[in-house]
């Protein structure tokens, strides 16, 4: 029964520190962080089969009355993964619950923490392309989805982000910029794009996958919608993994086997063209492949 008290208190830890996960996610939705909604929502996901797990181990230890093996393997399997959410999430709650958990275990070691001084991040380095003019935000911020993308920016060079998500947000941005210029009348930019069924409002939690958006739309005109990519795809011949999971909900979307709504409820209705972007040269192989897969125009540069 002592196993069985343990995991009982486990669950009750688990609980609470998933209270804190909620309260981080109404914050972010509170603000419109839609980026961190989604990965809040993503990690209380892994946190509830988490805490289900540990709740079977619970009633399965009350059940058998003693510690049998299996029931110790499946708690060491659990607790190397609360470990792994924990690293992924940088959670200090489940930290705390793994230190105070792991006491009781003979199995393992005990180790002195190592004593780590507090480090200043440099100041990050702007590159002059990554700088936006006064002038520019302003043409950003009446297009839907602008004063968010701008936010988002901001948030990722503050927070010294990687570069990769930095570029691909600046493509983005320079590309909306460029169809402005030419007179282009810009709907959307960065739009996450819903089925009907399945939207919520963003201001209420979104607590189930399928809740989650298809994919965003990079930027969308009157006339076209253009896919924007700044990695490096110089060695593909076709698009694969989740630029492909993209690619197949764009193409539906594109071609009328799919009916979508924005992140306000509004349905969203196919334009003429379908346009891949390239920041970077890639290969013909590619281009055609795109093309033979019904997009319109394969672009390269901004």
């Amino acid at each position: 029964m002592e196993l069985a008290s343990k995991r009982d208190l486990l669950s009750r830890k688990l609980l609470r520190a998933r209270r804190g996960f909620l309260r981080r996610l109404r914050a972010a939705e509170r603000v419109k962080d839609k980026i961190l909604a989604r990965e809040l929502n993503n990690q209380i996901l892994t946190l509830n089969n988490l805490i289900s797990e540990a709740q079977r181990l619970q009633s399965e230890a009350k059940k058998a009355g003693k510690n049998p093996k299996k029931i110790l393997e499946d708690a060491n399997t659990l607790k190397d993964d609360l470990a792994k959410f924990a690293k992924w999430t940088g959670s200090k709650d489940i930290d705390d619950i793994l230190g105070r958990d792991t006491k009781d275990d003979q199995t393992e070691e005990k180790k002195d923490p190592e004593p780590q001084e507090p480090k200043e991040a440099p100041p990050r380095v702007l590159k002059p392309e990554w700088q936006l003019t006064d002038s520019e935000r302003a043409e950003l911020m009446p297009i839907t989805g602008g004063p968010e993308m701008l936010q988002k920016l901001d948030a990722i060079i503050a927070g010294h982000g990687q570069t990769a998500k930095i570029e691909a947000n600046i493509a983005t941005i320079r590309t909306v910029l460029s169809a402005l210029h030419q007179g282009k009348s810009v709907i959307y930019i960065d739009m996450p794009i819903f089925k009907p069924e399945h939207f919520k409002q963003l201001n209420k939690a979104i607590l189930n996958e399928k809740d989650q958006p298809l994919t965003d739309l990079d930027t969308m005109t009157e006339d076209e919608m253009i896919e924007v990519k700044s990695g490096d795809y110089s060695g593909e011949e076709k698009l694969s993994d989740d630029d492909l999971d993209q690619f197949t909900v764009l193409r539906r979307f594109f071609e009328g086997k799919l009916q979508v709504v924005d992140s306000r409820g509004k349905s969203i209705t196919p334009p003429k063209k379908w346009v891949y972007q390239f920041t970077k040269p890639i290969k013909k192989d590619l281009e055609d492949w795109l093309l033979g897969k019904g997009v319109s125009e394969v672009r390269k540069g901004i």
